[in-house]
């Protein structure tokens, strides 16, 4: 009886990539301790290295003056139904051009 070689899908490990230093990722502790812990198929963290999901007072700041000329935009245009969008990015560029005008970073 001949011998078989059978492989299933999935069976064998992945090639693992270079892993990078610390200081080549630029972490901190925390995330040196998270990043040790996960696999690559782990999701990413929100906030930390990532910045993802963090916000500063002035974002929060920006976002409540747009969020408060969207819907003055949409009351000068009847409340309308729908277009939330449209008048969220007319917001922003009314906010972006002013603030530039005045030298603000954004």
């Amino acid at each position: 009886m001949a011998t078989t070689q059978s492989t299933r899908r999935g069976s064998q490990a992945a090639p693992k990539a270079p892993e990078k230093t610390v200081e080549e990722l630029g972490l901190d502790e925390v995330d040196t301790a998270s990043a040790a812990s996960m696999d690559a198929s782990d999701p990413p963290a929100f906030g930390g290295s990532t910045g993802v999901g963090s916000s500063t007072p002035d974002d929060e700041a920006r976002e409540h003056r747009v969020r408060v000329r969207a819907h003055q935009l949409w009351e000068l245009a009847g409340s309308p139904y729908g277009g939330e969008n449209e008048f969220w990015l007319a917001a922003e560029a009314e906010i972006d051009s002013a603030e530039a005008d005045r030298g603000v970073e954004q």
